[in-house]
């Protein structure tokens, strides 16, 4: 009962709503044996806590194998053949960075497997030049959790622009490219990132400094993907309180005012799964609010003026009061779900357009409209809703069978919403 509604729930809303492209990395390499020769046949699969699901790909008479469109994260290649040993290797996988790892084959007399252990970063064989800070390396440093804390760490990245802006390659520091999960986020005149993002929500940084790839543009000087996270097949959380207090800190000589008000900045995380390995949740919330001392600056009095009198210095007390809040759902979609979407959002307007003809021709009340629309969009909802469900079972392939349902009172409906459209306007 539980599968049916979020089925219903996801076939109302898929038919609705897209999302923007995340940027995504890929794993490719090749299989060998012991005398490096090509091995073809040889099943290669891939599991990450960021994937839903495995994936499976079987090596070309090259040996080779490629796997796209990997979300980020740390990953586990296992190759299996016959006669060979099962060999398991770990990589990390960054945003717009293609990986590639090489396996070589042993022979196997006995069962076993062989398990390669040990962190391997991101590393390619490209010309693209670029850093991966992952946000458990900034937690462990004295650092700020934020984008730009992340970004000053890359080598070829530098805060020496105006205001303390970073510069990335030598280029000005409004000629960077700032995205935050494959949305833009900076402000078109000084090429700064917003505050868009709460920092315990934050997976990783990819600064790109060189050899870039084509599909972006709008820079000089380099790429910074800002990768946030989603949820798993465990249920995870966290709930953090930054304190600070002005009394807390030394007294300047310029004699300010510190008052004793100790300011928080909440955030917590929330993540898990609807559906395992189908349908994962993550929930993000940041509440800050804080006041903070600032003082004018004393400005003598003009001696060619002695009308103009000395501007004393003032201090005065600066504050904010942030909201912010972030929901994300990851799916993996079935083939049979794309088109169910459409022929459901086709068969629910057809109706509509129907029975709208209907109520205008017939002069019926309008609180009587969803009772009459009822009779004709149960069966859409019903076969959406199987199809939907079938999709995200184990048994996927039996969603076909309610799509052609699905797909005939569609038609039906489309035909007779074409005809019943024209009275329709005719009467409004």
């Amino acid at each position: 009962m539980l599968k049916t509604l979020i089925a219903a729930a996801l076939l109302l809303a898929t038919a609705s709503g897209l999302r923007a492209q995340t940027p995504t990395g890929s794993i490719t390499g090749r299989v060998t044996d012991a005398s490096n020769l090509s091995v073809p046949g040889a099943t290669v699969t891939i599991t990450s806590p960021n994937l839903q699901g495995t994936r499976t790909a079987v090596t070309s008479a090259n040996g080779d194998y490629i796997f796209p469109s990997l979300p980020p994260g740390s990953y586990t290649i296992t190759v299996e053949l016959t006669g060979f040993a099962t060999t398991k290797v770990t990589r990390d996988v960054g945003a717009g960075q293609p990986v590639q790892v090489e396996v070589t084959l042993r022979q196997a007399a006995l069962s076993e497997v062989v398990t390669v252990t040990g962190r391997a970063d991101a590393f390619t064989n490209t010309s693209q030049a670029s850093t991966n800070i992952q946000q458990e390396l900034l937690q462990a440093l004295p650092t700020a959790r934020t984008l730009l804390s992340a970004v000053n760490l890359s080598p070829a990245a530098h805060a020496t622009g105006p205001n303390n802006a970073v510069t990335i390659g030598g280029a000005m520091s409004a000629d960077n490219l700032f995205m935050l999960d494959g949305v833009q986020i900076q402000d078109n005149i000084r090429g700064t990132p917003f505050s868009l993002f709460i920092e315990d929500a934050i997976q990783e940084t990819t600064v790109s400094t060189s050899g870039i790839s084509a599909e972006y543009g709008r820079f000089t000087g380099g790429v910074v993907n800002t990768i946030t996270r989603s949820g798993g097949d465990t249920f995870t959380g966290s709930l953090r309180d930054s304190m600070t207090n002005p009394a807390w800190s030394a007294q300047t000589p310029a004699g300010e005012d510190r008052p004793d008000t100790l300011n928080h900045i909440w955030e917590e995380t929330l993540g898990g799964y609807i559906l395992r390995d189908r349908l994962w949740f993550f929930h993000a919330g940041r509440w800050a609010k804080n006041y903070m001392t600032r003082q004018t600056v004393a400005v003598p009095a003009f001696t060619g003026n002695p009308s103009t009198a000395a501007s004393p210095q003032i201090s005065y007390s600066e504050g904010n009061d942030q909201k912010r809040f972030e929901g994300k759902l990851t799916a993996s979609l079935a083939p049979s779900q794309l088109p169910t979407c459409l022929a459901a959002t086709i068969g629910l307007a057809s109706a509509g357009s129907l029975y709208g003809a209907l109520s205008a021709g017939l002069r019926v009340r309008e609180t009587l409209l969803p009772l009459l629309l009822l009779p004709v969009v149960a069966p859409v909802l019903l076969c959406g809703t199987q199809a939907f469900e079938a999709a995200m079972s184990q048994s996927s392939a039996e969603g076909w069978r309610w799509f052609g349902l699905l797909a005939i009172f569609a038609l039906i409906y489309s035909c007779i919403g074409l005809f019943a459209f024209d009275s329709l306007l005719e009467d409004s």
